[in-house]
């Protein structure tokens, strides 16, 4: 395949997998709120998590099986995201919560090290891409990624500023109600994982 289509591809990928709404983005939301960098920071930390992913998948395939880790992941996610969303609700009115330079990097980077969809990605489809397309195409899939960040940074920032704290009250309602949901889907799906629910439920 021409590398300027698999550049091409690799944008959109990046771009395909960091926006539909999930725990990081509802991060981010409430961050940019904030500031255009403080929500950029929760992204490229959770970018810097699919980085690491990414390596570690790519050398220890062959000799670990990440997949038994998978019911500690999807609890310690559920639990992250249940912290994290009950965190934005009683803070939401203190305008001063900000985080320090680096943490809000590293809380980026944590959740995303525990969000059990960026894990079981890596697993499934970035296994499937990169012996389809080799390393080549992810410098561009990161690169969507970053695309994503600035846009979601730069609406929910401007937006704010234009239409001031009853759209923060709402946004930080939503971000916290997305993390709730995932972290009751991660909750279930790690009692399917450990068999502990009929497959029917």
């Amino acid at each position: 395949m021409n590398y300027y289509l698999i550049a091409l591809l690799g944008v959109f990928l990046g771009f395909s997998m960091a926006a539909p709404p999930g725990p990081i983005n509802s991060m981010i939301i409430d961050r940019s709120t904030k500031s255009f960098y403080e929500g950029a920071k929760i992204g490229f930390g959770a970018m810097t998590a699919d980085f690491i992913f990414m390596i570690l998948i790519f050398f220890f395939q062959k000799s670990v099986n990440f997949s038994y880790f998978l019911p500690v992941i999807y609890i310690g996610g559920a639990i992250l995201f249940l912290y994290i969303a009950i965190g934005m609700k009683k803070k939401h009115d203190d305008k001063n919560d900000g985080v320090s330079s680096l943490g809000g990097y590293f809380k980026g980077l944590g959740t995303g090290l525990l969000n059990p969809y960026q894990i079981v990605w890596w697993l499934s489809a970035g296994l499937a891409i990169f012996a389809a397309f080799g390393l080549y195409l992810f410098y561009f899939f990161f690169f969507g990624i970053a695309i994503w960040i600035f846009f979601i940074t730069l609406i929910v920032y401007y937006s704010y500023i234009k239409y001031g704290e009853k759209l923060r009250r709402y946004l930080i309602d939503f971000s916290s109600s997305i993390l709730i949901i995932f972290s009751i889907i991660f909750f279930y799906e790690a009692l399917m994982i450990l068999k502990l629910l009929p497959p029917s439920l």
